[in-house]
């Protein structure tokens, strides 16, 4: 088939991010071998599910084998198979539905969900950990265990995350709010000031409350903490410091669980920020705890 910029960018609603990845194809396409031409327009046609695909059942799928995959990869210019779907997916992530990833999870399922599920969380977990922005991650640190007052902003599927991270900031520092009210973003922000942190947290697809309040905080001249998935994600444009988690999942739910372990490392270090504060916070808390019976221990 002929390739060109118009056949994607019709069928996508003008995604214009797709086109660095049809465009690759176009300049390598007359030296490909029959395979990769066979592959090359198996891709154009069929990216949005590509994205949840390995290369073996890529490979089945095209009628090709899992060799021809990793080579075509190389082939365009890309590191190997997944640096090539990484690309794709950053594309398409936020136009999937949940019932579009329902239907792909069903065509791509490889073997038992228990498996399936707990590989790929492992396997986001590791990820983040390795391309995680230290330098980032420190100054989150700082800003958090230094700010007058710190609002965390989440909604929807990113709500636990939310209340998770703000239950143990307020435990620690004692100056932490949950913003989750969906009736005014800016009547919840409304006293935020330069001296203060605010956390957003949100992953494709990105809820618009969320990166409006962080468009606000910013603008009232907060320090914004964005935690996302990606560098394509509306919040980084309004985050002064930038946190990404790995959360891809063949299925029609949100992994969690690299967003979640990247939260409780950030909880861990505020407090070794002032460890001795930490300790006479906690110890408060126990006496308390134990005086109100809070735990059920006989």
């Amino acid at each position: 088939m002929e390739l060109t910029k118009s056949n994607i960018t019709h069928r996508n609603g003008g995604f214009h991010g797709i086109v660095s990845f049809i465009k690759k194809i176009q300049e390598n396409f007359h030296g490909m071998s029959p395979k990769h031409k066979k592959m090359a327009g198996y891709l154009s046609d069929n990216y949005d599910k590509v994205v949840f695909q390995t290369a073996k059942a890529l490979a089945e799928d095209v009628g090709v084998s899992e060799a021809t995959v990793i080579r075509f990869a190389t082939h365009i210019g890309y590191k190997g198979y997944p640096d090539m779907v990484k690309a794709m997916s950053e594309m398409v992530r936020s136009r999937i539905t949940t019932v579009d990833r329902l239907q792909l999870s069903l065509k791509s399922a490889q073997g038992h969900p228990v498996k399936d599920v707990m590989s790929r969380d492992t396997l986001n977990i590791r990820r983040t950990m390795e391309e995680l922005d230290m330098a980032s991650f420190n100054e989150a640190v700082t800003r958090i265990a230094n700010a007058r007052k710190i609002f965390v902003v989440s909604f929807r599927s990113a709500a636990s995350l939310g209340s998770f991270l703000q239950y143990y900031l307020q435990i620690l520092l004692r100056n932490c709010t949950l913003v989750s009210s969906t009736v005014s973003i800016v009547d919840d922000l409304a006293d935020v000031t330069a001296q203060d942190v605010v956390i957003g947290i949100s992953f494709a697809r990105y809820t618009k409350l969320t990166v409006e309040g962080m468009q606000f905080a910013r603008g009232r001249g907060a320090h914004t903490v964005a935690i996302t998935d990606t560098h394509t994600s509306p919040l980084v444009r309004y985050g002064d410091t930038v946190l990404l988690a790995h959360r891809d999942m063949a299925y029609f739910i949100d992994s969690l669980a690299a967003p979640l372990s990247l939260i409780n490392a950030l909880i861990v270090a505020v407090s070794t920020e002032n460890p001795e504060s930490t300790k006479q916070r906690l110890a408060e808390l126990e006496a308390l705890w134990q005086q109100y019976q809070v735990y059920d221990i006989e």
